[in-house]
């Protein structure tokens, strides 16, 4: 046989390896249990699936086999008329004929001097075949008739359910939020609508429900009776102004809800309300420093 043959065979060979090595590799990160991936997920590895190593050494071998063969001068394969010598333990396994047998597995093809035989599949290929049909089965029946493990989309799920609750966890160890008027910063658009149903619950009574005013000031216009930046708003509303009628928020509600009723009635700055109330304190200037202008 001649060396480019005994190449294409070794390749050959090589693909069940790698398959087999795939489906390992497969089964070992499909075998998760739902009840475990949390403490196992991350100690995992493939090198601790003794199927990927057992794989992974036998593609070495078949590579330096197939190495061995393609630096091995072409008149070694050549038939010659010396006696018939006995098969070697690789030619036995594979169920190869001896080089003297070939011209008898002669098809009589022949591709640039390259003769096809008729040399039948190694014993270890059809086993290998028929195992990872057996495979197919036991994975089918696992994995979608008795769902004794789950596929891949329920192992993401979990994963996320997992990372959820994890989160959670470092939350509750962080220190909670200190709200006061120090700190404030405009919240974000879903605090800004618990804002708005927590003003229209509690204070349009006073200042109506577009903050156009009534009772209490117009909160739309650039006048302020007791300041309009961020932190004003928010003593204001946290504190209240009980000589007025006006409660003080935080004892009720807490602080977190009066942050964000002041981001709230921040945004109303420069809205139209259907009935304004008049003009009432002191123009207020974002970008001022001091504010200027009492009507």
């Amino acid at each position: 046989m001649q060396p480019k043959k005994y190449f294409n065979k070794l390749v050959l060979g090589l693909l069940p390896a790698l398959l087999f090595t795939f489906i390992a590799i497969t089964a070992n990160a499909n075998d998760a249990d739902s009840t475990t991936v949390a403490t196992t997920t991350q100690n995992d590895s493939l090198t601790s699936n003794p199927w990927v190593i057992i794989f992974s050494i036998l593609i070495v071998i078949e590579a330096i086999i197939i190495g061995y063969l393609l630096v091995t001068p072409v008149n070694n394969f050549e038939t010659t008329n010396t006696p018939k010598r006995k098969r070697t333990l690789w030619e036995r396994f594979n169920n190869f004929k001896s080089m003297e047998e070939e011209g008898s597995l002669d098809t009589g093809h022949s591709y640039d001097g390259i003769k096809e035989l008729d040399n039948a599949t190694p014993p270890w290929f059809t086993i290998g075949f028929a195992l990872s049909i057996l495979f197919a089965f036991v994975y089918m029946y696992r994995y979608h008739v008795v769902h004794s493990a789950p596929l891949q989309l329920e192992e993401y799920a979990i994963e996320v359910q997992i990372a959820k609750e994890r989160k959670e966890a470092l939350d509750k160890l962080k220190p909670p939020k200190v709200i006061d008027e120090n700190n404030l910063v405009l919240l974000g658009a879903s605090d800004i609508a618990k804002g708005k149903e927590l003003f229209i619950k509690n204070c349009a009574t006073c200042h109506a429900n577009d903050g156009g005013g009534g009772a209490g000031a117009n909160l739309t216009d650039e006048y302020w009776l007791h300041g309009g930046s961020l932190k004003d708003i928010f003593v204001s509303v946290k504190s209240g102004y009980p000589q007025k009628g006006m409660p003080g928020w935080a004892e009720i509600l807490g602080l977190e809800q009066v942050e964000q009723i002041t981001s709230f009635v921040k945004t109303l700055q420069g809205t139209k309300p259907l009935a304004p109330k008049e003009k009432q304190g002191e123009l207020y200037n974002e970008n001022a420093t001091v504010d200027t202008t009492r009507k």
